[in-house]
Order: structure tokens, then sequence, then C-alpha cells
């Protein structure tokens, strides 16, 4: 059986992560929980909710769905979100599963973006996230 774990920025209160199970409460106006492993019931920011990959990046961190990666080579730096969905490869198929959105940054459109691809081979880092960190996301200059 697949083992899922989410994690959410609590709304309020201390603000921090939590880890657990996801709950979405009511249909009008929903809630969004993270239910932890001993039962405790945060409410968390509903932009934050990210599911766990199943990787971890060369430093050992757990990679969720939301983090930002970083990919350096040939003296240029690229940033990315993980995300999960259908997407489009370099090659031109479509697949379902965890990804790399390079966003706007220049020279990408020949950069695999399958997720797996990237940690396994130890290229690239995550470096945050799209709730704490935005501003990682900008490319300076090349907008």
């Amino acid at each position: 059986m697949a083992e899922y774990l989410f994690r959410g920025k609590e709304h309020g209160g201390r603000n921090e992560w939590v880890y657990g199970l996801y709950l979405k409460d009511g249909v009008i106006d929903p809630m969004h929980y993270i239910i932890s492993d001993c039962g405790d019931k945060y409410h968390v920011l509903p932009k934050s909710v990210g599911l766990w990959s199943g990787l971890k990046d060369k430093h050992y961190g757990m990679v969720f769905e939301g983090d930002i990666i970083e990919y350096n080579q040939y003296n240029e730096t690229f940033v990315g979100v993980v995300r999960f969905g259908i997407y489009n490869t370099t090659d031109g198929n479509k697949y379902i599963g965890f990804y790399v959105d390079w966003g706007k940054w220049p020279h990408t459109e020949y950069i695999r973006n399958d997720l797996l691809f990237w940690i396994e081979e130890d290229k690239a880092v995550v470096i945050g996230n799209v709730t704490d960190n935005p501003e990682l996301l900008e490319v300076g200059g090349n907008e």
C-alpha cells in the first residue's frame, strides 16, 4: 500500500509546518487540515499544502510538492518548482506524476522536467518552497 504524507503551513497559531494526512472539510467554504500521526488536527493555509514525492534530495531532505529546487550547470543556475500533474517532456510525450516546472527561466526548453531524473542523479537540491521563499522564483534581469 502506498504511503501518503502531506505538509501544510499552520494557519494562525504558531505558523509552523505540520505533517500528516490532508483533509479538506466543507463544500461552500472549505477548511483545510493536516492530521498528525498522533491525531492532532491543524488548520493550514490551502496554498501551502503539498504531497511528499517519496523522494529525498542529496542532503536527505524530503521533496514535497511546492518545493523549489536548484540546478547548476555550465555556470548557469536554474530554479524550478516541484509540481504534481500532467506534464509534457522534451521529447513531446505526456506523463503524470511529479515534475519540475522551470517557469520563466531562460534556456530551459530543452531541460528535462521529470523530478526523478534530477533527484536520482543528485543534480538538484531543495533550496526553499513557494510559501516561505517566493522570491527564489524571481528571474533577475531575465523577465
